[in-house]
């Protein structure tokens, strides 16, 4: 990723990888949308879903074992759940104005108190850590 946050080789967007053989058993690896490392005060986990498509099972606990992770190693950390209704996949999406759809804290998953856009939720986070 780019400075301003624009994807640096979209080209390689689309390059497939493969993990088959890496590991003994029948597991997967996940991928992580993004990561927002705050200031060495801790991380903004992100992950996009299109329409009602489920996280599956296993992104899910590994995406909520990381944020506690980070907890246990004295780091703050969330992980928010943006939707978005882009069907065309040569279209950008553009991820700060995506609303957030699910929060996670290490205490369960919640949705936001009041409806807020990605940048919102993003702004406020840093600025309350900053803080505290």
């Amino acid at each position: 990723m780019g400075q301003n946050g624009i994807i640096s080789h979209e080209e390689l967007l689309r390059q497939p990888v493969s993990f088959e053989a890496m590991l003994p058993y029948p597991l997967a690896p996940t991928d992580l949308d993004g990561l927002i490392e705050v200031s060495g005060i801790g991380y903004i986990l992100i992950e996009v879903k299109r329409g009602h498509t489920q996280m599956p099972r296993g992104q899910q606990i590994a995406l909520e074992s990381m944020v506690m992770d980070f907890h246990k190693a004295g780091k703050r950390a969330v992980l928010i759940l943006l939707r978005h209704e882009q069907s065309d996949p040569t279209e950008m999406i553009f991820a700060a104005m995506l609303p957030v759809t699910g929060i996670y804290d290490g205490k369960g998953w919640r949705e936001p108190r009041s409806k807020c856009m990605a940048h919102e939720f993003v702004k406020q986070t840093i600025a309350m850590w900053k803080r505290h």
